[in-house]
């Protein structure tokens, strides 16, 4: 019987970080491209081109990386959260909100997978859950802004009330009041669905 042939990933792997360093996230993916196929090539080979893949936004070709990667870390909920993340970016609610419960099962509970969870919920119409998951994400970091203006389209879609769309923002600034991210974002809302003047 002829052996496996082990491909050395040493070189490949020390180049596809300098491209990433650089930016060249492109250089990156062609370096690291024949791991896609390579079931020996090892864990940090296999998470940086999945890192390349999401950087170049080509989503469809990172799932299966990143599936890949949530059964060589089966404990991970860092890898089940880039999972989803990635599955919500493609537009896949369903498996998206399911990796998302699977990161919070297996012990995340970073703002950003609720967060993910969030707009899961809210692309299938499931508005109370899809709150209540933005709420969480803010519970972990109230100055969240992704979260903030996810829930405030939210209120909005949900009431067309303009003042209680921007309620979540007021909160945030009650704790961060010259925190001029928050400010922006509280006028940006309110050029959206309400007036230059309020804006």
């Amino acid at each position: 019987m002829v052996p496996a042939v082990t491909t050395d990933w040493s070189a490949p792997y020390a180049q596809a970080q300098a491209d990433i360093a650089r930016g060249e996230m492109a250089r990156a993916f062609a370096v690291l491209a024949p791991a896609q196929t390579d079931v020996t090539a090892p864990l940090p080979v296999v998470r940086l081109l999945a890192s390349a893949l999401r950087a170049l936004r080509r989503n469809r070709d990172a799932r299966p990386v990143l599936e890949h990667l949530t059964r060589l870390q089966p404990d991970s909920a860092i890898a089940e959260h880039n999972l989803a993340a990635a599955l919500g970016d493609m537009g896949d609610a369903v498996a998206a909100e399911a990796a998302a419960r699977r990161a919070l099962t297996k012990g995340g509970d970073a703002p950003e997978t609720w967060l993910v969870l969030g707009r899961a919920l809210t692309a299938q119409s499931r508005l109370d859950e899809a709150s209540s998951a933005f709420g969480q994400a803010l519970a972990r970091r109230p100055a969240y802004i992704d979260a903030l203006r996810d829930l405030a389209q939210l209120i909005w879609m949900r009431t067309g009330d303009p003042i209680g769309a921007v309620g979540p923002v007021d909160q945030a600034l009650v704790g961060s009041p010259m925190e001029a991210a928050l400010v922006a974002l509280k006028s940006a809302i309110l050029l959206d669905i309400d007036s230059p003047e309020s804006a």
